[in-house]
Parts: structure tokens; C-alpha cells; sequence
């Protein structure tokens, strides 16, 4: 919030949450290089400029990235807006309470919300093929849950006319989740802090093998 407007995306390069920009084809023309970081004349704003004479374009440093926007007026917020609202975002803060600490328009949150789940979808989508538990020998432990964030009516969708059958028009959108568990050295540290913290008298985690007991 208090970064000078090249400080936030020196600090957003160095995080690799920006690209660096300089020298790299410029994205309009297609044949000029991109210039270091220059102040816009008669403007506050940090650009890249084209080098081709023909092109001469003026990149901001989030040019087409998939969470910051370049809207200006009423609907804009500063680089140091948005990246703050993303880092609240990334420590699950809820969309209300960053609303109320941000004074930004609960519309702009929501959608940064949108854009971080298409982001974690899309990687997921691209590296899940190549992940894989254990040496493929032994048996190993693994956690899953699943989770539901979509539905929609496809019944008025035409280019999903197929897969509507009677009252069934409710596409759900699901996902499960898989995560390999940790060492034993992991479990070590969970039992120390239940057993100092929760139980000192009694050992769950030998009676039961549970750390967590969930009653109904």
C-alpha cells in the first residue's frame, strides 16, 4: 500500500507476479523490443515503449495479465490496490472483510476472487498429469475431499442440447482432491501440540488415532 507506483512493480517483478517486460517483443506490432521502465510524459504511470518507428506503443508493466486490469476512471484501482486485494485473497480472507479494509467495490474483489480460482484451475489442469505418489512399489497413505463451486442451466445452452436429458439440465461443477500425507515426523509435531495443548492428562492420539474428533 505505501510502494511508490514503480516501487509496487519492481517488488511484483521481483515476486514473479509481473513478467519483465524489458527487451521482449512488443505484443502490439509484433516486431519492436520493449524498452526498460519509463515514466509516460505528461502522466504518472510506469510504462514499456515499442522500439519499431511504426508502433512507438506504450505497455503497462500488467499488460494482459490474468489478475491486475488497466481500467481507469471510477472502475480502476492502482497496481497497489489490486496486488493488495490479491495477497488477502491468497490468505483466505474473506471477500466482506477485505471489501470493509480495502474500501474497494465489492464487485472488484469478487472478481479477483474468480480470476485466482481460474488461475489455480488452469495449473492444476496443466501439471496434474505429472504428479504422482510415492516410487510406484509401495503403498503410502493419501488424503482426499472433494468440493462442489459451480452449478449452472445448460438447458438453454445449444452447443450442450446433448447432454440434456429430461428434467436433468444442472451441469455441477466438482473436484477432488488428493494430497500424499506427511512423515512421520509430521505426526510427531501434531501429537506434541494436541498433547500440551488439549490433553494433558490423556493421550488421544494413542486411544484413538485420532488427532481430531469430529461427533455428530
Amino acid at each position: 500500500m505505501v510502494a511508490t507506483d514503480k516501487g509496487i512493480i519492481t517488488m511484483l517483478v521481483k515476486d514473479k507476479l509481473l513478467p519483465r517486460w524489458q527487451g521482449k517483443t512488443c505484443p502490439a506490432c509484433n516486431r519492436g523490443s520493449l524498452s526498460s521502465l519509463q515514466q509516460r510524459p505528461g502522466r504518472r504511470t510506469w510504462v514499456h515503449r515499442c522500439s519499431y518507428w511504426k508502433c512507438k506503443q506504450y505497455i503497462n508493466p500488467h499488460h494482459m495479465h490474468p489478475f491486475f486490469t488497466e481500467c481507469k476512471g471510477s472502475e480502476g484501482h492502482s497496481l497497489q490496490i489490486q496486488a493488495a486485494v490479491l495477497l488477502l485473497h491468497l490468505c483466505n480472507i474473506k471477500q466482506s472483510e477485505i471489501h470493509k479494509l480495502m474500501a474497494v467495490n465489492h464487485k472488484a474483489v469478487e472478481d479477483m476472487g474468480k480470476k485466482l480460482a481460474q488461475g489455480r484451475r488452469k495449473y492444476v489442469e496443466a501439471v496434474e498429469k505429472t504428479i504422482r505418489f510415492g516410487d510406484g512399489v509401495s503403498w503410502l497413505d493419501v488424503e482426499a475431499d472433494e468440493a462442489t463451486f459451480d452449478k449452472r442451466d445448460i438447458s438453454k445452452v445449444p452447443s450442450m442440447r446433448g447432454l440434456v436429458k429430461g428434467n436433468d439440465c444442472i451441469m455441477w461443477e466438482q473436484w477432488c482432491g488428493i494430497v500424499q500425507r506427511g512423515t512421520q515426523l509430521i505426526k510427531d509435531k501434531l501429537r506434541a501440540a494436541q498433547y500440551q495443548y488439549w490433553h494433558k492428562d490423556s493421550d488421544m492420539w494413542l486411544e484413538t488415532g485420532k488427532l481430531v474428533q469430529h461427533m455428530m
